[in-house]
């Protein structure tokens, strides 16, 4: 399962993946549907650094769009 948190507005939205390969294309599902939504761009991404996220297939896209990536301490929710 893919989770992604508008920081914003605290809203979920779910992805079941049968592949972690599949993060990036659902990363870019979603950030169609929040932009459309809101109007607004998506500014930052943040991760606990698992490897669905740190591909560089996934950093190249995120530097092309000017988002920034934010790492966080695995297991630690107080920084998340």
């Amino acid at each position: 399962m893919l989770l992604f948190i508008d920081d914003a507005t605290m809203h979920t939205d779910e992805y079941i993946l049968k592949y972690k390969s599949e993060a990036l294309e659902k990363f870019k599902e979603w950030k169609a549907l929040k932009q459309k939504k809101s109007g607004k761009q998506v500014k930052q991404f943040r991760t606990n650094g698992v490897g669905e996220y740190t591909s560089k297939k996934f950093t190249e896209y995120l530097k092309s769009e000017g988002i920034l990536k934010a790492m966080t301490t695995l297991y630690t929710p107080q920084s998340n």
